[in-house]
């Protein structure tokens, strides 16, 4: 009988998570730093409600890796999401007919501690395990343009960031998330050997990265406003400059 390509690609998306929220690639947890007792008391800081959270993001559900909290799991631990699946044609009439190819695409978040390169070699082994020998088909990685995880670094640059943050947002500090992610932070950081500390104004229902994707003006005229008070505070930190 022929092979259904797009029982082969349901195979190997059903395989990726086990019943406890799990990533199933081999290995993939040998590099993930486990989450300290500040981290986690830095999100059980934070005032956190899930059923407001999943109204303004328009989900009725919850899912994820047993064991951590709704803000662990969105910020601080790694994730394997399916973001496209495509099998037969999706435009045309119905026919019975069994699709020629089917694909899917993945998006894989990385945390400290795990490299892009070796979470590639791991995907692969995993795909490599799930698809029958007899089966041919092709996996792509965007191992160039992948970014590594970074984490802004405490210190004096982060402790301005957040004073600056409360002037510019005129309220106090309610606690400290972090980020998730950071384009090329870890690149930059290396390269330039200096703390690249990040600032957001995204808010849960903006639609991130959706095609109606959208920004709160007020956020984006307060994350300005502390951008430029970032600039006094960290002047304020640095040391003076003998003169000549």
């Amino acid at each position: 009988m022929t092979v259904n390509p797009a029982h082969v690609v349901a195979d190997v998306v059903s395989a990726l998570h086990d019943d406890h929220g799990r990533i199933r690639l081999p290995r993939f947890y040998d590099d993930v730093d486990e989450l300290t007792s500040e981290r986690r008391a830095d999100f059980a800081d934070l005032p956190s409600d899930e059923d407001e959270w999943m109204a303004r993001v328009e989900t009725t559900a919850v899912d994820g890796e047993e064991g951590y909290t709704l803000l662990e799991r969105l910020w601080a631990r790694p994730s394997i999401e399916i973001l496209a699946l495509l099998a037969g044609d999706p435009l045309g009439l119905e026919r019975s007919v069994i699709p020629e190819t089917a694909e899917a695409s993945f998006s894989i978040r990385t945390v400290p501690g795990q490299r892009v390169h070796t979470v590639a070699d791991q995907l692969r082994e995993f795909v490599a395990e799930v698809v029958p020998a007899h089966v041919e088909y092709t996996l792509e990685t965007d191992e160039v343009i992948a970014q590594e995880a970074y984490i802004s670094p405490a210190g004096t640059a982060r402790d301005a960031l957040e004073r600056a943050l409360e002037r510019g947002y005129g309220l106090p500090l309610a606690g400290r998330m972090g980020n998730a992610g950071g384009g090329p932070a870890d690149f930059l950081a290396k390269t330039l050997g200096a703390p690249v500390i990040l600032i957001g104004t995204g808010l849960p229902d903006d639609h991130w990265h959706a095609s109606d994707e959208s920004v709160s003006l007020t956020m984006l005229r307060r994350g300005a406003a502390s951008i430029a008070h970032l600039w006094e505070e960290l002047g304020a930190t640095a040391p003076p400059q003998s003169g000549r």
